[in-house]
Formats: C-alpha cells, sequence, structure tokens
C-alpha cells in the first residue's frame, strides 16, 4: 500500500471525524517515516481538531502550522501577530510558535516574551516550559534552562525529549553527576537518539572514560553516517586519550563531509600547535575564524600563538562579536581573553586588563571552587604523613620517575622539555595516574598508612604507567597539582624525586588569571581571592614536604634557570644523576608534542623576562591583589 493512498485514506476519516483510525495511519507511516510532512499535517490537524477551536481559527492555525514545518519563521511571525489580534482560542499554542521563531531568527527578547505569554495563558504547559528551557541553554543561562526542563517535566513527567537537554545543561555547569542521569534517561527512552549518544561521548571524555564515550559516538555516527558532528567529538576524545593519529583521522572526516566545519579547523590546528607546527596551526585557526568568524573559542586560541601589532582584521572581527547582542556568556568568556591578549600586545594595558577581569567573571560563575574542601585535604594530608616514616624499596630495576610540582605557569613546561630531551629520559606530560592511585587508595576507607596500603599504591601506579610506551630508564611526570600527593609518591614509588619549580609569585598569579584553563581542576583560577588562596595552600604543602622530604624534593626558581640556563640545568641533571648532553639546552628542538598553554612558547629560546612582564598591569592590580604584591 502505497503512502499516498494511506495519506489519503486517513484523510478521509479525518473528514468523516473517524478520527482514532486516522491517528493510526498517520502514525504508522511515521513510524517508518518520522520526517514525512504530510502525516505530521494530518497529526496537527488531528489534534487542532480534539481541541474543539472554532472553525474560523482552527483554519488560521493549521495554516500557521503548516508554515511552521516548512520552516517559514517570518511568516509564522507576521501571520502569529494577526492571529493573536483576531482569536482568543489556543493562544498559547501561537506564543509557543512565536517564541520558538524569534529564537530561531536570533530576537531573544521577543522570543522569551512570547514563551512567557505562553505561560501565562496556560500555566501546565510543557512544551512551553521546554522551549524556553532551550532559549535560556543558547543564551548560556544554563541554571535558568534547568529550571524550566524541571517544570516540563513536572507537568509531563514522561515527557521525554526533555531529558536529553537537561542532561546537557547540567553538564554546561559541570553537574556531572546529574548530567549522566539525565542523559541515560534520555537514552532508555529512546536508544536510538544520535544527539544523545552524542551529548553522552562527550560526558565520558569529560571523565576520561574514553573507550565508551568512543563507543557512543561511534553509535551515534552509525545511526547517521553523515553525521559530522559526531567525528569530530569523537576527534576530540581521541586528542585527550593522546591518540593524536586517530584524532586527526576523524578531524578529517568531518571535513570530508562538511568542509566548512569550523570547529574540526580549530581541532585540526590545536594538535599542529601540539607538534610544534606553528604556522600550520595558525593557517588552520584562520580557516576556523573564517568559516565561522563567531566561534570564539578559534579566536582566542589564535590570540595565544599570534603577536599583534594593531587592531587588524581578526581583531575588528572580536570587538564586533563582543558587542553583538546575541553572543552568550561562554563565548563572550573566549573573546574577553582573546581581546585581553590582542590589547596587551598592541600596548593597551588598561582594555587589556578589563578584558582579562570580565572573562573571569564570567567564567568563574561556573567554576566552583571549594576552599574549606581544599583545607580539609592538606590536613588530612599533614595529619596522615606527620607520624610516617615508610619508605619505599629501591628497585634498581625500577624506572626513575621524576614528578614536576608547582604552580601553573611557573615553567614547568620548560623543564620537561629539557629533560624529555635527554636520550635517558621519557616525558609524559600532565597525567592524572596519581590521582587516580590516591583516589583508589582513599575508597578503601584507608585513615593510617602501612606497608599493605602503599604497596596497592604501586601497584596501581604501575598499572596505569603501563599505558604508555615508554622505552627509557627516566619518566617524567608534570601534573602540578600532584605538590597535593607528595607524600604518597615519595612513600611508595621506588626511585622517584620531586621537582618542585617557583617562580616571582606576581607573575604566577597574574599570568594565572589571564589564561583560560581546560577542565575544572584549576577552577579556582578565575577569581584572584581564589589564586591568592590557592597559591598560600601551595606554598604550606611545600613547606611540609620540603621538611619531611628534604632528600628527594629539589626546589628549582624559573627566574635562575633563565638567567642562568646551563650552569641551573646542569645541577638539575647532576640531582637526577643524569649526565651532560648538549640537547639538553637546546629543547627548543624538542620535537615531542607539547599540550599546554606553553606549547608555542617552548618551541623558543629562553625568554628572560617573562617574568617581569605582570608589572605593566600592577596600577590595575594594587587592589585587587595587594597582599602578594
Amino acid at each position: 500500500m502505497s503512502i499516498d493512498y494511506q495519506i489519503q485514506k486517513a484523510n478521509k476519516l479525518t473528514t468523516s471525524n473517524q478520527n482514532e483510525e486516522a491517528k493510526i495511519i498517520f502514525k504508522s507511516i511515521l513510524k517508518k517515516f518520522p520526517q514525512n510532512l504530510r502525516a505530521l499535517e494530518g497529526l496537527e490537524k488531528l489534534k487542532i481538531k480534539s481541541l474543539n477551536i472554532p472553525v474560523s481559527s482552527q483554519s488560521h492555525l493549521i495554516e500557521l502550522e503548516k508554515h511552521f514545518n516548512q520552516r517559514d519563521y517570518k511568516t509564522v511571525i507576521e501571520k502569529g501577530k494577526i492571529y493573536l489580534k483576531n482569536f482568543k482560542e489556543n493562544g498559547h499554542v501561537v506564543q509557543n510558535l512565536l517564541g520558538v521563531s524569534y529564537e530561531i531568527n536570533k530576537e531573544f527578547d521577543h522570543s522569551l516574551e512570547s514563551f512567557q505569554n505562553a505561560l501565562y495563558l496556560k500555566p501546565d504547559y510543557y512544551e512551553a516550559y521546554y522551549n524556553l528551557g532551550n532559549l535560556y541553554s543558547t543564551l548560556g543561562k544554563f541554571r535558568n534552562a534547568i529550571e524550566n526542563y524541571k517544570q516540563a517535566l513536572h507537568f509531563k513527567k514522561d515527557y521525554h525529549q526533555v531529558y536529553n537537554n537537561l542532561g546537557s545543561a547540567y553538564f554546561q555547569i559541570n553537574e556531572l553527576d546529574l548530567a549522566f542521569s539525565n542523559l541515560n534517561k534520555a537514552i532508555n527512552y529512546n536508544p536510538n537518539n544520535i544527539n544523545t549518544h552524542n551529548n553522552l561521548g562527550l560526558l565520558l571524555t569529560n571523565f576520561k572514560k574514553f573507550e565508551e564515550a568512543e563507543k557512543h559516538f561511534k553509535k551515534a555516527i552509525e545511526l547517521n553516517p553523515n553525521f559530522y558532528q559526531a567525528f569530530n567529538n569523537l576527534g576530540v576524545s581521541q586528542k585527550e586519550n593522546k591518540n593524536f593519529d586517530k584524532a586527526m583521522e576523524s578531524f578529517d572526516k568531518a571535513l570530508e563531509i562538511e568542509p566548512s566545519f569550523a570547529k574540526a579547523h580549530n581541532n585540526i590546528a590545536l594538535i599542529h600547535l601540539f607538534k610544534g607546527n606553528i604556522q600550520l596551526s595558525i593557517k588552520f585557526f584562520e580557516n576556523a575564524v573564517r568559516y565561522n568568524p563567531k566561534l570564539s573559542e578559534a579566536h582566542r586560541n589564535l590570540s595565544t600563538i599570534k603577536k599583534y601589532k594593531n587592531i587588524d582584521k581578526q581583531m575588528e572581527s572580536m570587538i564586533d562579536l563582543y558587542f553583538s547582542p546575541d553572543l552568550n556568556n561562554e563565548n563572550k568568556m573566549h573573546i574577553c581573553f582573546a581581546l585581553g591578549k590582542a590589547n596587551e600586545d598592541i600596548g593597551e594595558i588598561k582594555k587589556s586588563f578589563e578584558f582579562y577581569e570580565e572573562a573571569n567573571k564570567i567564567k568563574n560563575v561556573n567554576s566552583y571552587y571549594d576552599k574549606e574542601e581544599q583545607e580539609k585535604i592538606f590536613i588530612e594530608n599533614k595529619s596522615l604523613f606527620s607520624k610516617s616514616n615508610i619508605k619505599p624499596p629501591q628497585d634498581i630495576n625500577e624506572k626513575k620517575h621524576i614528578f614536576i610540582v608547582g604552580m601553573p605557569r611557573s615553567g614547568s613546561t620548560l623543564i620537561e622539555q629539557i629533560l624529555s630531551n635527554h636520550s635517558l629520559v621519557n616525558g609524559i606530560g600532565e597525567s592524572d595516574i596519581i590521582y587516580k592511585c590516591v583516589n583508589k587508595l582513599k575508597s578503601l576507607d584507608k585513615q593510617t598508612l602501612s606497608q599493605e596500603s602503599l604497596k596497592s599504591f604501586k601497584i596501581n601506579f604501575q598499572t596505569e604507567l603501563s599505558n604508555f610506551n615508554l622505552k627509557k630508564i627516566f619518566v617524567t611526570d608534570k601534573s602540578l597539582l600532584n605538590f597535593k600527593w607528595i607524600g604518597y609518591i615519595l612513600s611508595s614509588i621506588p626511585n622517584a624525586k620531586i621537582i618542585n619549580i617557583s617562580r616571582n609569585p606576581n607573575a604566577v598569579c597574574w599570568s594565572i588569571f589571564k589564561h583560560f584553563f581546560n577542565g575544572s581542576e584549576h577552577n579556582y583560577a578565575y577569581c584572584l581571592n581564589n589564586i591568592k588562596s590557592f597559591y598560600q595552600l601551595y606554598l604550606r604543602y611545600m613547606d611540609f614536604w620540603n621538611k619531611k622530604f628534604a632528600k628527594n624534593i629539589y626546589n628549582l626558581s624559573y627566574e635562575s634557570l633563565t638567567q642562568n640556563q646551563r650552569t641551573e640545568t646542569h645541577k638539575l641533571l647532576t640531582y637526577l644523576e643524569l649526565n651532560w648532553e648538549e640537547r639538553c639546552f637546546d629543547f627548543h628542538k624538542n620535537s615531542r608534542l607539547v599540550e599546554t598553554a606553553s606549547a608555542a612558547q617552548i618551541r623558543k629560546k629562553i625568554y628572560t623576562n617573562s617574568s617581569k612582564e605582570w608589572e605593566k598591569f600592577k596600577p590595575h592590580l594594587k587592589d585587587k591583589l595587594n597582599f602578594i604584591f
């Protein structure tokens, strides 16, 4: 039986008021062909008919919804206004259609007003709550979005379309458990929802569960082989898992499907940046902002490796974007960081400071930092290791582990580049191995240390480390926040040594404030008071560890290293029991991948005056960070 015949039959049944029989036919068509417009329109007619709207308004509403389904939003707005002037029936339905149409046309104030009108007319109108939630998500107001999604579910418990968007909103404000719970509800309702699989992949990537994330991305791609966004997100997950070649293949596949997809250009640029291909990186960042001038993250990335000499076209584009009324808060944050850097380059220091300050203010809203919890962890560590004298047995067959710790922006990438350029050293960059091992030990509820528990820590450490292809005797790990866990490291890992890199505190704190950090481990970084608090906590940790493990900690000054590179490198290698190699002096020729904010800078020779760059901002910082400055 052809679709045309089924449609005709259903329409005849509708005309003769055999509505239930007509509905069954329309639904059977949509089960096979979900986007069939005639079946969708038929169901809409039945829905309107069931509301007993007078014929005069009913025909207008049918016509209005027909334009909406055809995505003729301009006509919806024009005729929707006329409808509201002439009819009172189903005004809430028309207001809802207007709200969606205004949002798509980026008339956000009108959209908000229409949704509010719809809810005034029908307070339990769950579709309007859902669409209002979508509007707030578009505007980056995710907490408002969440409240409206909850209202939609309050009035319609099985409104499964909401769960995907609710989970995504929770993800945006870093409430990851709630995000995961709602996305799982969404996938249980509809196992073939490509957007939910994509969102679950993104969330699992955030949890560093890369294999599970890959399964969801690949399922989304299986369901829609042209889903180029899923290819791109798969690439991001592979990049985070250090599988850069696979990531590049995924990004290339996204561009094969959609050559102008700016996010894929941005991600390819990042991999070239990590590899030290600076010119190629610039080329792909410029592609990204050319294809999508509103991709603020690409503007920010480009600003980190570009030296601005004047207000060029890209900077003009960023300024236009900053003043754009439809720029949401997340994108504005990226643009403010970029304009802070650009204005700093061209000597507009006051403007630069104002942009950096605004960027951090926006970012800090959704960056929860718990000072009390950090203090609690410090007290626990101090109590745990104050009385402990457990030392790991030395093992001549064990690799020699070098942990570089300190505050961000202190020169840790420089140290790892110097050391990893040595023929006997592998550098693994910033890993979460120690953090994972500490959490596994804590999950056993160990309140005291024992040889058994620390042996378990060592086994977990070796298991995690086996995921890296390490062929050399020495291994560096520059996860800076490992300064919290030095007691665990030196009590359980044979042949472990710590390098604590310190730098002028003024330079460190200001440099942290003007940089964007991925992930949540640096949530203190977007508020000057929190930066001060965290910096002081770091000093207290190192004061305790230096007294406890003096022989195993090498304290290195960044300023001394940059002023006396050869001498300080000799001293460092001697401490680590490494012979001198001239290539350690030529660290900038090291071809290993670097994923930190210093990825471009580290390809150049040492810059000796970087610790003084904060001074030009001193007039603006006097009342902001006064007890450090």
